[in-house]
């Protein structure tokens, strides 16, 4: 409607601007209109939205100009989805209003949009009409006091936005997330996360909390989630406590051995408990701390370094620190890059500290204390609920619902630092979360893993020596297995946990390390610069490509099927071992591109496993039986039938050969001469389209 204020008639010419419209979305009914004088006219706007993309918002405006095209007047239009109001609200345990962040995932969209929420703890938003998931992780007070920390995920994975909605934060409503066992444990690692997809997207966030935090909480679900798919998961490592302490009336749970610090033996001892204030100098000075368990405040004004410093001038065997600061934390108590503190030192959180700190003031005070440096058993453990968070996630785990893993650890070189972790990988999902964490390269645990329908792979890496990657499996509940690292036979071996071989178009890129043992991925950390390895890729005699570490890459001469071979070798004088010092592997394969160019498919190299029996210094018996197997990678292309592999021995490094006998169980007879010393394996497989493998271990492993 055009009003006129004026003694004269006026007439208008009018046209829309909207660059970005598709043609004919916004319609006048006239371009030009008379409005009469101290009068009204209309003029009629159709929206066509008939050629609009989904979701999309259109915009522009009706411009009207006179005689002289002087712009009189400008209306906005716009075409868009429907938009409601969210009403976001955040509270603490107690209900009061908390500022916070959240992620706001929209159906389809593959990325969130990270809200934040002021002080006033309530902010809104305007959305079109859509679902959404609107998650947060907060810290929530923990099960040691209110100075302890917790780890929360609040909200709602499905806001059903089809008119104006409230979602909830809310920390008053959390249900402890926890899995127990029957054994004693800390948590050593731990995290929460989500995985949401709807709308033909999937994202997955989560948080590691490590020890800073002592428990993980969620907000229970008030209705099922029905659009798309939901999974929130709870992950745990816990091992035997490193360190625990209790006096004749309390047994305190939240003790965190420090870093850079002299672990006492391994073992139970009871020690005089005294407290030492700040732990400094001057506080010694009406103490006698010799042989004694200390109890000091960490504060401003003594450094951790100084506090350990002065225990030890003290002559303490243990220091324990009560934390200033919220939650729990790992500092280092050493010399950076320097040696060790010479005493122990552990952190208990500041409610639990206080309580010692108390009883360590009272004479004659004692406490008991026990020391595992190294954990003799493991817990990996996930728990995982399926669209929706109920009301009630504390669950028990036993021998009956995990499986035993039977852990070896044989590092040549078992004084260097290693470490180990297991990766668990949820439905769904093609990355996880995790890292190594330390652990002895020698020695034996057991491990108890929890059942499901995900799959795990291991992975650990002896310093200076290897990095050794597992493949991934599914454990049954009350099952029993073993696995072994660091062990003979290392040769080029891969699996699904790393870098399948692939093609794409007429590009190949093959990535194949070739110290692994086992079923393991081998990847060489020796630095002494004698250890070797080198690639070449070639078709029909002609070579497409070379490498001398683990990569190469080729382009094929054409589209169509053609045989290819994969020759990879490795040498190494590595003082720390004996064996595997030569390695031949030879792969011919079948490859073609696939129909879409830009496809990726898996190159069908056929890979060998051995197992045979060895001692701690890789030395099998004399009569023993050693086991090949074949099997191709998953979801390789051009594949057949795989046969039975062969197996040749040499007792000589490969001057002299002797096909080596089947057993009645599928493995093949080792019958080696009493001046042998070491045994080299040649093995084969074949499948019926042209794929197979021959692979050459010199000095695979030794004999006793």
């Amino acid at each position: 409607t055009y009003t006129n204020t004026t003694g004269a008639a006026v007439t208008l010419h009018l046209s829309v601007d909207a660059t970005h419209a598709p043609e004919g979305m916004f319609r006048l009914s006239a371009s030009r209109v008379t409005v009469p004088a101290h009068g009204s006219a209309d003029v009629t706007l159709t929206i066509d939205g008939s050629g609009s993309a989904g979701g999309r918002t259109y915009s522009g405006q009706i411009l009207a100009t006179d005689a002289d095209a002087r712009s009189v007047a400008h209306t906005a239009v716009s075409l868009g989805p429907v938009r409601h109001k969210l009403t976001v609200h955040f509270k603490d345990a107690d209900g009061n209003p908390v500022p916070g962040a959240f992620d706001l995932l929209r159906s389809g969209d593959s990325e969130s949009l990270p809200v934040l929420v002021g002080d006033s703890g309530t902010t809104e938003l305007y959305l079109p009409e859509d679902t959404y998931s609107a998650l947060a992780f907060k810290t929530v007070p923990g099960v040691h006091g209110p100075h302890s920390w917790g780890m929360a995920l609040l909200g709602d994975p499905e806001v059903r936005l089809t008119k104006d909605t409230n979602v909830t934060f809310d920390a008053s409503r959390i249900e402890r997330i926890e899995t127990t066992v029957p054994q004693r444990t800390e948590a050593t690692y731990q995290r929460l996360d989500y995985q949401r997809s709807m709308g033909g997207t999937t994202y997955r966030t989560g948080l590691e909390t490590q020890t800073a935090y002592d428990s993980l909480w969620a907000q229970p679900t008030t209705h099922k989630v029905t659009h798309g798919d939901f999974r929130v998961s709870a992950r745990w490592r816990k091992e035997r406590p490193a360190l625990t302490v209790s006096t004749r009336t309390t047994d305190f749970t939240d003790v965190l051995r420090q870093e850079g610090v002299t672990a006492l033996p391994k073992g139970t001892r009871t020690l005089p408990l005294v407290f030492a204030g700040n732990g400094a100098d001057a506080d010694y000075a009406r103490i006698d701390a010799r042989g004694k368990a200390v109890v000091v405040r960490r504060n401003d004004d003594v450094a951790d370094g100084v506090q350990a410093a002065n225990a030890v001038a003290a002559g303490a065997r243990l220091l324990l620190v009560v934390n200033n600061e919220d939650g729990r934390a790992l500092r280092g108590y050493g010399e950076p890059f320097g040696p060790p503190v010479a005493l122990d030192v552990a952190l208990l959180s500041t409610d639990e500290g206080e309580k010692l700190a108390a009883e360590a003031k009272v004479r004659g005070a004692q406490v008991a204390v026990t020391s595992q440096p190294v954990s003799p058993y493991v817990y990996d453990l996930v728990a995982s609920w399926h669209n929706e968070i109920p009301t009630r996630m504390t669950t028990r785990a036993d021998s009956r619902s995990l499986a035993r893993v039977d852990v070896a650890f044989d590092s040549p070189l078992p004084d260097r630092l290693g470490g180990e972790f297991r990766y668990d990988w949820i439905p769904g999902s093609g990355w996880t979360f995790g890292g190594p964490q330390p652990e002895p390269v020698s020695g034996t645990r057991t491990d108890w893993v929890s059942t499901g329908d995900y799959r795990w792979n291991q992975e650990a890496y002896a310093s200076g020596v290897v990095y050794e990657i597992g493949g991934k499996t599914a454990y049954r509940p009350g099952s029993r297995q073993s696995e072994a690292w660091f062990g003979p036979v290392e040769r080029p071996h891969l699996n699904d946990a790393y870098r399948s071989p692939l093609r794409v178009g007429d590009s190949m890129a093959i990535d194949v390390p070739s110290w692994g043992s086992r079923d393991h991925i081998g990847l060489s950390q020796d630095d002494t610069g004698a250890t070797t390895q080198h690639m070449t890729l070639s078709q029909g005699g002609t070579t497409l490509g070379e490498g001398v570490f683990s990569l190469v890459e080729g382009k094929a001469p054409g589209p169509g099927k053609l045989p290819y071979r994969l020759v990879v070798t490795g040498e190494r004088e590595a003082p720390f071992t004996p064996y595997s010092s030569a390695t031949r592997t030879q792969w011919d394969f079948v490859s073609a591109a696939a129909a879409d160019p830009e496809a990726t498919t898996v190159l069908p190299l056929v890979q060998l496993d051995y197992r045979v029996d060895v001692d701690g210094s890789g030395r099998a018996k004399r009569h023993a039986t050693v086991t090949v197997t074949a099997a191709h990678l998953p979801d390789a292309a051009h594949v057949g039938h795989l046969g039975a592999p062969t197996l040749e021995l040499s007792y000589d490094d490969g001057r002299t050969w002797h096909r080596a006998d089947r057993t009645g169980d599928g493995g093949f007879r080792l019958d080696a001469p009493s001046g042998a010393e070491f045994v080299t394996v040649r093995a084969g497989a074949w499948d019926t389209v042209g794929n197979s493998v021959h692979q050459t271990v010199t000095r695979a492993f030794g004999l006793r």
